[in-house]
């Protein structure tokens, strides 16, 4: 496990063993830290990951399988990023 996956983690824990108040702002202000740091290569990682896993998939639903996983990953890392709203 990397480095990062670890601080994140101490960072929501300080947060729960801290008693202060878990606010959504206070978790997506960590989940932009982190997901900022995603690159090019990590995605590229993570779908040829799912593409590996994917191959124990019924044939018939293996290429729509891959497409909801990796889509939804980008899409929710793009989302984190972009998420200005006040929670």
């Amino acid at each position: 496990m990397s480095n990062e996956y670890l601080e994140m983690y101490d960072e929501f824990a300080s947060i729960i063993s801290d008693d202060e108040t878990i606010t959504g702002n206070c978790v997506l202000e960590i989940l932009k830290k982190y997901s900022s740091s995603i690159s090019v290569f990590d995605m590229m990682e993570f779908t040829s990951q799912v593409i590996e896993e994917n191959k124990y998939v019924q044939e018939s639903y293996r290429q729509d399988s891959q497409k909801s996983y990796i889509e939804s990953f980008l899409f929710r890392i793009k989302d984190i990023l972009n998420d200005n709203n006040d929670y």
